[in-house]
């Protein structure tokens, strides 16, 4: 059997793939991992209840508990509660096509997804329950934590 591509968190390891689940269990647990999120003006997200954390780390959109979307961001703030980071092109009239978040922002405006939420996941926290410093943590590594998420992320109990 092939090895999955890996830096300095081996997926191919069950006790690696443990430790990286519990510790995104843990962080989900945590009522300060959440935010409000609302769809603002034309084109952007915002955190409605106060300004992220400047820093690396994984987001997940949720409709209530219902996880939609997994990202991955080098500046959770910029991200998701400004307007440079969360336009997705969403005002681009040349554009020719829409990324899922485009989607996401659409339905919360016309009230599909209710009750618009993120749950974040920071970088120095993650590396640091896995044991890893994250200056460790390679773009292979961060992308893999992404991927990681997106396929657990229905097994995330969700607060």
């Amino acid at each position: 059997m092939g090895t999955l591509k890996v830096g300095a968190l081996d997926f191919n390891d069950i006790g690696t793939v443990e430790v990286v689940r519990d510790a995104i269990a843990e962080m989900a647990s945590r009522p300060d991992s959440y935010h409000a999120l609302q769809f603002k003006s034309s084109y952007y997200f915002q955190v409605t209840d106060l300004q992220l954390p400047s820093e690396a780390g994984w987001y997940i959109i949720l409709d209530g508990t219902l996880p939609l979307y997994v990202g991955q961001a080098n500046n959770l703030n910029a991200r998701l509660n400004t307007s440079q980071g969360s336009t997705d092109n969403f005002g681009q009239s040349d554009r020719t096509s829409d990324p899922e978040r485009n989607f996401i922002k659409k339905f919360i405006e016309v009230g599909v997804i209710q009750t618009p939420r993120v749950c974040i996941i920071r970088s120095s926290e993650l590396a640091a329950a896995v044991g890893t410093p994250e200056s460790r943590l390679t773009n292979t590594d961060k992308g893999n934590i992404e991927k990681f998420i997106n396929l657990m992320r229905n097994g995330i109990a969700y607060m």
